[in-house]
């Protein structure tokens, strides 16, 4: 569950973005040119993404595009680690678009219904 801060950030930043992927495959490049390649379960409000079914990509020799890969079954990003999110290429970005106004459609009409029942105590006092 979100704590009302965080949905605040999500509503401010490029978080509720990655929320929307959440169930799809995507690919994240690292600040050490590390790249992580996986299933996104999961998203904080500090862009800390949990991944499963992870390809870890690490660089050998970047001028020639080589790499040597491991396989994990889950994984762990730190929002502050992370230079790139990739839109997987199989999603539609028009259904991408929607789902991220209907985020945030939710976080607004959850934040007018705090501040609706807030009123009405108020009123009560």
């Amino acid at each position: 569950m979100e704590s009302g801060k965080e949905r605040a950030i999500a509503a401010k930043t490029l978080v509720c973005f990655l929320q929307t992927l959440i169930g799809q495959k995507a690919r994240f490049e690292l600040k050490n040119d590390h790249q992580v390649i996986g299933t996104i379960t999961q998203v904080d409000a500090n862009m800390n993404v949990e991944v499963v079914d992870v390809t870890l990509r690490k660089p050998i020799d970047l001028r020639n595009n080589q790499y040597e890969e491991e396989k994990s079954d889950y994984m762990m990003i730190k929002g502050s680690r992370m230079r790139y999110a990739t839109l997987p290429s199989s999603s539609d970005e028009i259904k991408v678009v929607n789902n991220i106004q209907t985020r945030l459609g939710e976080i607004q009409s959850h934040r007018q219904g705090v501040v609706r029942s807030s009123r009405i105590e108020r009123k009560r006092k």
